[in-house]
């Protein structure tokens, strides 16, 4: 299978996105609906594929909701099968003939249906194929979420779902919590060892600045390609921080501080009071625009930092508490 590139996105998906029609002439669907619907029911992938081509060059208005069913159903199989190496409900004797290239059709109509049902089949198949099909996952971003997680877990869609969970991060509209937001930024983060091309990209994407120095330090990294990504994420990251403004910031450092305090107990609570009563003055500072908010930055970051080395908090952990706060410091 073929590397592209999203034009919009610059990012690398995972398939050849190719149109297959039908070689034969067949019917139009309104013609025959009830064989389009049987032929997607088949156990014969020769003519499941033949009737998803046929669907390709039919309008969405004309499709049922019967075959609308069947193909939200069709994709989800077709999705598992695909992901758990299986693709039994693929099963065929004609050894050339192309599954993906049947998935693609089949993931271009389903996403074409506009049905939130088909949220588990395209984040497990076509977030890798196009921007429009994430597009429309990060526009269900809350329906979406377990189906993203256990796409995660299958090698095949993980790419993309980096991707999609840095688009639905760069949304202000995703109507999620800030729990489920930084659930997804972990995802995120923790791919930067295993898939660090694909971190950096969608730290990027997602305009996570408080990233901006993990970029900056896989500047340096063995790997030419990651080396030179990270140079220029890093940068890009700079200059996003430096279009927020001081209150914006520390705005996003409380947003950390409640996530990471959430059900704080023993050692981890009492730095978690701490924190907040220094974030309350640093605020405080910044409405009255004083000069102050510099000691008051340096206090909240060294009480972060002696939280770690007590344990309270992971090096990660203590990463983005202060990394907002130490941009503010460092354009003083």
């Amino acid at each position: 299978m073929s590397a592209i590139t999203d034009g919009r996105r610059g990012a690398f998906l995972s398939l050849s996105i190719v149109v297959i029609l039908a070689a034969r002439p067949v019917s139009t669907y309104a013609q025959d609906s009830l064989r389009v619907d049987t032929a997607l029911a088949s156990s014969a992938l020769s003519v499941r594929e033949d009737a998803v081509a046929q669907l390709m060059t039919t309008k969405t208005q004309d499709i049922s909701p019967a075959t609308r069913d069947l193909l939200i159903s069709l994709l989800e199989r077709e999705a598992v099968a695909l992901n758990t190496a299986t693709l039994s409900e693929a099963t065929t004797d004609d050894e050339d003939e192309e599954y993906p290239s049947y998935l693609t059709n089949l993931v271009a109509v389903a996403v074409r249906l506009g049905d939130p049902r088909a949220l588990r089949g395209l984040c497990l198949a076509g977030l890798g194929l196009s921007g429009t099909v994430q597009d429309f996952v990060a526009a269900h971003a809350r329906e979406a979420l377990p189906y993203l997680a256990e796409a995660y877990r299958a090698e095949l869609a993980q790419q993309g779902v980096l991707e999609t969970s840095a688009l639905i991060l760069r949304s202000d509209s995703a109507g999620l919590t800030a729990d489920e937001r930084y659930a997804l930024l972990k995802r995120i983060f923790g791919a930067r060892a295993s898939n660090p091309v694909a971190f950096l990209w969608s730290a990027d994407y997602g305009n996570i600045v408080e990233l901006a120095s993990v970029a900056r330090s896989m500047a340096a990294d063995t790997d030419e390609i990651v080396a030179y990504r990270a140079a220029a994420v890093s940068a890009s990251l700079r200059a996003a921080a430096a279009g927020l403004s001081n209150s914006v910031l520390l705005g996003r450092t409380s947003n950390w501080v409640s996530v990471l305090c959430a059900g704080a107990a023993g050692a981890r609570k009492g730095a978690c009071e701490s924190l907040r009563g220094l974030l309350d003055n640093a605020r405080a500072q910044v409405a009255r625009g004083t000069p102050a908010i510099t000691n008051a930055l340096h206090a909240y970051i060294k009480r972060a930092d002696d939280a770690r080395r007590l344990g309270a908090f992971s090096a990660d952990e203590t990463m983005f508490l202060v990394e907002d706060a130490t941009i503010i410091l460092n354009r003083a």
